[in-house]
């Protein structure tokens, strides 16, 4: 892995500093994945709240602490009143002072799991409420009031709820990596990387900002985590009229290409070829661009400005009746889709 760069972080005193997000159902799946990059610098032996989503009486919700065991764990709330039988509770590995530590809980619907580092480290079978009214809170607990508790000292980053299961591999894929915040089934995402302000965005479509009480900005160059990997590209064929209207030069054939990612796709210098027509190829003009959702068309030998005006300008059919493949490349020569149809197949 490459040398961190600079980043922002929040830093809590475990005094009195936290972020809090306002309810939302999104927040409180049934099933749900919850992590963190945290670097606890004080506070050993108290109970400090890295994220917490919780109601009381009964007890419904869920939490990650920094135990006052000096452990790291991960409590649900199983809908009972008190609290010695409110709360259930997974313990971990031993919280290392003043170092990074991905944590993170995940609970399929009947057991709840406790990751340290993309490892798991303990996990129960366990009953669980979910939170229906009250706020998420970062560094510190006791959502169902208005006045706080267990306050969190040292820093955290990379909050992120999901309302999937997602085991090691999912977890070490991505711990090291900002997401890009569209991932299936992430239901709110702050970075906490803004550097300035009392806001925190939620890199999701949700848009579910938090509040800053207190927390301060701090510039670092230690979180081991990455850029977003890029979007991937998902540019395909998606249809091919291979039996045009005009006869004999059939030049109304055409292929159908479209922008199947979330993002827009830079296609410049991408071709198109036929298999029954090799010598034919369409060359993508520099500067064109598909943004998401969109399709264009390259037709045999017309223009229509309203699917992109592209034509191979071939006076003769370039579409076999019979059968074809059409291939489309990227700029570096990579096949990147297929579409066959009759006698031809992609072997």
């Amino acid at each position: 892995m490459t040398t961190p760069a600079s980043t922002c972080v929040l830093s809590f005193d475990g005094k009195s500093q936290y972020v809090e997000i306002p309810y939302k159902p999104e927040q409180n799946p049934d099933v749900f994945t919850v992590s963190a990059w945290a670097k606890v610098t004080g506070g050993q032996g108290t109970w400090r709240s890295v994220i917490t989503s919780r109601d009381g009486s009964p007890n419904r919700g869920y939490i990650i602490y920094a135990g006052a065991n000096n452990k790291w764990q991960t409590w649900v709330g199983n809908g009972l009143s008190g609290d010695g039988n409110g709360w259930m509770a997974v313990s971990g590995s031993d919280i290392q002072l003043n170092t990074w530590t991905h944590v993170a809980s995940v609970f399929d619907g009947k057991v709840l799991e406790l990751f340290i580092n993309g490892k798991s480290v303990s996990k129960k079978n366990v009953t669980y409420a979910k939170n229906t009214q009250r706020p998420l809170r970062i560094g510190t607990g006791l959502t169902e009031r208005t006045y706080c508790n267990y306050f969190y000292h040292g820093q955290i980053a990379e909050v992120s709820v999901w309302n999937v299961v997602r085991n090691e591999a999912d977890i070490q894929s991505s711990m090291n990596q900002r997401l890009r915040g569209n991932e299936a089934g992430l239901m709110g995402y702050w970075p906490l990387n803004e550097c300035s302000g009392k806001t925190v965005a939620d890199q999701t479509s949700h848009g579910n900002a938090g509040n800053v009480s207190g927390a301060t900005w701090q510039t670092i160059d230690d979180l081991p985590v990455q850029p977003a990997a890029p979007e991937p590209i998902k540019v395909v064929i998606t249809d091919l009229v291979y039996k045009g209207k005009v006869k004999r030069a059939q030049s109304d054939e055409y292929v159908e290409i479209t922008n199947q990612g979330a993002s827009a796709a830079d296609i410049s210098d991408w071709k198109l070829t036929s298999a029954a027509s090799d010598r034919q190829v369409f060359v993508f003009p520099s500067g064109t661009t598909l943004s998401a959702g969109q399709s264009i068309r390259v037709y045999t030998n017309e223009v229509h400005p309203e699917t992109g005006g592209f034509s191979f300008g071939s006076r003769t059919a370039i579409w076999n009746d019979l059968g074809d493949l059409g291939t489309l490349f990227n700029a570096e020569g990579e096949e990147v889709s297929t579409y066959s149809y009759g006698a031809v197949t992609k072997e």
